[in-house]
């Protein structure tokens, strides 16, 4: 017995070793390894259909040799339908691979395990003839041949052979079904005859559903639910007290159903989630948690429409599914959300409930930030304008744009496409704050009653529409907004850059610092079209105006006022 244990960790440890090798390596690994259809065996079907696909289907066949049933039938799951339809192409590809690969055993396997499979597929394809026993055989047209001069065979023309590429697709096909035909018939013809006599007789629309109807059961199991169930997995979660909480299972020591680990294989090992794993006492209780957290990343596969044929287009889902688990579990360890919980509480939560309603949790954290930005959009002055986004400025544009999309998003300037998936308290916060933010500014615009339409809405910008109004009233202009003449500009830019004392401030000396007596007679300005006190404004958009003269004080703090050119001032219309 102990023994048994032994060398069962131990294949354990190379199965694990050979998901963190680069593909090739991996299969060198496998092949050359005496033990290699024991490893083999041992990966989860997931993880052998992922370790096939990054090394190419083509360049596997050993490993394809060595694998199970059940992984062969997995690879026939994923590959061998085209949403609720048989893909054709796909199906061809792999009855040519799987009879280089053992033909022997695949015309066994396909025969036997995948029988309606096979006479539902050549009904499409396949067209048979009996020839009576004084029948000439010239009585069948040309295009049909035989191997025993009873059954005539035809192979139906594919639909829509238009041109030269779709001629070669056709003649593959024809190629791959007649080698395949041959080889059943000469191994075993009374299942040949067998298998014509029932794929002749098959309903199509009745056997096509209740053989897709299986293949989702079988992978319901593994995580890929139908798109209207998977798509619960973004359902919030209002109240946590409804979370339902794992029973004590009493697992059996050695369960022998693979479990998926690539997912946990590219977790980054600084992240809360995988210290709060590192804190599990029970390797049964992981080992639960692996295959939740394999179903969970190929749910949100389905509900995002995110197609996964290895390692590098998995490791966004379990990115996406590790974020939202620690929001999650930050909500549910009873400590700080805002901070991320210590792995022990973390552990804890991980003992007690489900991953999918951990992420569920930590999900409806992101929606209600969202929520708030709905609410606020549909009433705002901002969206009565038909204002664009790009009114708020980059950053502010950036992260209101994240967060009133159907699913929120995170803006990330690191990112090469800008966005990703909220993954921390820190996250939620910065845009919790600029949410904050654009609604103090569009109430202040609100209460002052501005109408930015005399100005193209390309290039106006809440800083330049407010920055704009004030320089006029300082200017004794008409209170509208409107381009400010730039002769006109720079009296009151000169006097914007000078120090309290009069004396003009320099380049070189002054860095052209704003004086706080213009901030306070900005917001002074503010207090009185508004009708709104100094001080509430100061608590919701302080920091905000702060910022405003800071990059006022950035940008054109180092030039003098004779040299300013409107193609260079963004943030005052100035013509």
């Amino acid at each position: 017995m102990v023994d048994i244990v032994k060398k069962i960790e131990e294949l354990t440890e190379k199965k694990q070793h050979v998901l963190t090798l680069p593909p090739k390596e991996a299969e060198r690994y496998i092949v050359k390894s005496p033990e290699g259809a024991a490893i083999v065996h041992s990966l989860a079907e997931q993880d052998f259909y992922f370790l096939v696909n990054e090394i190419g289907a083509e360049d596997s066949l050993e490993l394809l040799s060595m694998a199970t049933d059940s992984q062969w039938e997995h690879i026939f799951d994923m590959e061998a339908w085209q949403k609720e339809t048989v893909d054709t192409g796909a199906v061809i590809r792999w009855f040519e691979l799987m009879q280089k690969v053992d033909a022997g055993r695949f015309i066994r396997w396909i025969t036997s395990e995948k029988k309606d499979f096979l006479e539902l597929f050549l009904y499409y394809h396949v067209e048979a003839g009996f020839r009576e026993e004084d029948q000439d055989p010239s009585e069948f047209p040309d295009d049909f041949f035989t191997f025993d001069d009873l059954f005539y065979l035809r192979l139906v023309r594919l639909q829509n052979v238009a041109n030269p590429a779709d001629e070669e697709v056709s003649a593959y096909r024809n190629q791959v079904l007649y080698d395949f035909m041959k080889r059943v018939a000469e191994e075993d013809h009374p299942l040949f005859r067998e298998i014509l006599y029932y794929s002749a007789a098959v309903l199509p629309a009745e056997a096509e559903e209740e053989l897709y109807r299986l293949r989702n059961v079988r992978l319901a199991e593994k995580g890929f639910l139908p798109f209207d169930e998977a798509i619960g997995i973004y359902q919030p979660v209002a109240d946590l007290r409804h979370l339902a909480k794992k029973k004590k299972i009493a697992y059996v020591p050695g369960a022998t159903m693979p479990v998926p680990l690539l997912q946990t294989a590219v977790l980054d090992e600084t992240r809360p989630f995988s210290e709060a794993l590192a804190h599990l006492d029970s390797a049964e209780v992981l080992r639960g948690l692996q295959m939740e957290l394999a179903a969970l990343c190929n749910r949100i596969a389905v509900a995002d429409q995110a197609g996964i044929k290895g390692k590098q287009s998995l490791k966004p889902l379990v990115r996406k599914a590790c974020g939202y688990i620690e929001l999650g579990l930050g909500r549910l360890a009873g400590g700080d959300p805002q901070e991320n919980p210590d792995p022990a509480s973390a552990a804890a939560v991980l003992n007690n409930h489900f991953l999918v309603d951990i992420f569920r949790a930590g999900y409806s954290r992101a929606i209600a930030v969202k929520r708030r930005a709905d609410s606020w959009y549909r009433e705002s002055w901002f969206n009565r304008c038909q204002l664009p986004v790009s009114f708020w400025g980059e950053e502010y544009q950036a992260i209101l744009s994240g967060l009133l999309v159907k699913r929120p998003l995170f803006f990330d300037p690191e990112k090469p496409e800008g966005y990703r998936d909220f993954e921390s308290p820190a996250d939620l916060q910065k845009a919790a704050d600029a949410l904050d933010h654009v609604m103090a500014l569009d109430r202040l615009l609100n209460q002052a009653g501005f109408d930015p339409s005399p100005v193209s809405f390309d290039i106006l910008t809440y800083k330049n529409l407010l920055l704009t109004r004030w320089a006029r009233d300082c200017l004794g202009l008409p209170p509208v907004v409107d381009f400010i003449e730039i002769n006109d500009f720079r009296p009151f830019f000169a006097d914007l850059m000078t120090a309290p004392s009069g004396e003009a401030k320099t380049a070189v000396t002054a860095f052209g610092k704003i004086a706080d007596y213009w901030r306070e007679l900005f917001l002074d300005w503010l207090a009185v079209v508004t009708g709104i006190s100094s001080y509430e404004i100061s608590q919701a958009a302080g920091r905000v105006l702060e910022d405003l003269f800071a990059e006022i004080e950035d940008s054109l703090g180092r030039v003098s006022p004779p040299e300013l050119s409107p193609r260079y001032v963004d943030l005052f219309l100035v013509s």
